[in-house]
């Protein structure tokens, strides 16, 4: 499994950043800090979060139903294999 490339980048310098920090462990409850390290400046920095994209329009709405499909159960050749086949 290969490692994902983050995309999320810094304020400072727009570079890519690699994640850092620790754990710690004291009394009993361990706490975890990470931050973003800009990879330019070496410094910790914030990030640009993009907005996520979203539809205008709801599209489940938008689906054109498939005319082809019939309410019926059988098509025509099963229903004259049907009748073929019956015994009286």
């Amino acid at each position: 499994m290969s490692k994902k490339k983050l995309s999320v980048k810094s304020k400072c310098c727009n570079a890519p950043v690699r994640i850092g920090g620790g754990e710690n462990c004291r009394d009993k409850k361990a706490q975890i800090t990470m931050y973003h390290v800009c990879t330019k400046c070496n410094q910790p920095c914030d990030t640009i979060v993009k907005e996520r994209k979203t539809w205008e329009i709801n599209p489940k709405t938008r689906v054109v139903p498939n005319k082809k499909k019939s309410d019926r159960l059988f098509s025509d050749k099963e229903i004259k294999k049907f009748l073929k086949e019956e015994d009286f």
